[in-house]
């Protein structure tokens, strides 16, 4: 299968935004508290708002 240059290319910021826009599409899929955490980090890093991320906190697990 042929690669578009658009997924070989993909800017960091771009690959992030598109993981949790999955994330949202698969809300069955629940987050771990790990998981969350590592985004947060992710999104720390790449100095996001607190919302880029926090959209997605809704499917942490709760134990």
């Amino acid at each position: 299968m042929r690669r578009s240059p658009c997924a070989r290319e993909c800017t960091p910021d771009l690959a992030l935004r598109l993981l949790l826009r999955a994330i949202t599409c698969a809300s069955d899929a629940p987050l771990t508290a790990e998981q969350y955490t590592r985004l947060e980090a992710i999104g720390a890093a790449m100095q996001y708002g607190e919302h880029i991320v926090d959209h997605v906190k809704y499917l942490v697990e709760q134990a």
